[in-house]
């Protein structure tokens, strides 16, 4: 009886490091959704730049002004760069997670065949 009382307590923290786990992939999962917004954020920021630094050197720019915005462009590429090399690693974070889980996943199912099994014996030897 002990036997199956300690696979219960086993089985039951299994359960919740899976579920854990769960949690850490969706969270993950809406870290990346929102880093790939930014990114997207940071790409039409950097195209409506070039393009009002287009509108204004078609009407006469000066030196001045052609440096501050080629600065602000290059300051939105910075950014851009920044946010895609943080959602790489995100992903990258996002895709252990998974692994993780599928692997906490397979050992559940395994104790679970493992108390059915001993459920089975213990019916079998009460008959």
């Amino acid at each position: 009886m002990a036997f199956h009382f300690r696979l219960a307590r086993v089985l039951r923290l299994r359960s919740q490091l899976r579920q854990q786990s769960q949690d850490e992939v969706a969270q993950l999962g809406a870290t990346l959704a929102g880093l790939r917004d930014d990114v997207s954020a940071a790409q039409q920021a950097q195209a409506a730049a070039r393009e009002a630094m287009a509108v204004e050197a078609r009407t006469g720019i000066s030196g001045e002004t052609l440096g501050r915005w080629a600065a602000y462009e290059a300051a939105l590429g910075r950014r851009e760069a920044t946010l895609a090399a943080e959602s790489a690693r995100v992903a990258e974070a996002v895709l252990r997670a998974r692994d993780e889980l599928l692997e906490r996943h397979r050992e559940e199912r395994k104790l679970e065949r493992l108390q059915e099994r001993a459920r089975a014996r213990a019916g079998e030897a009460e008959a």
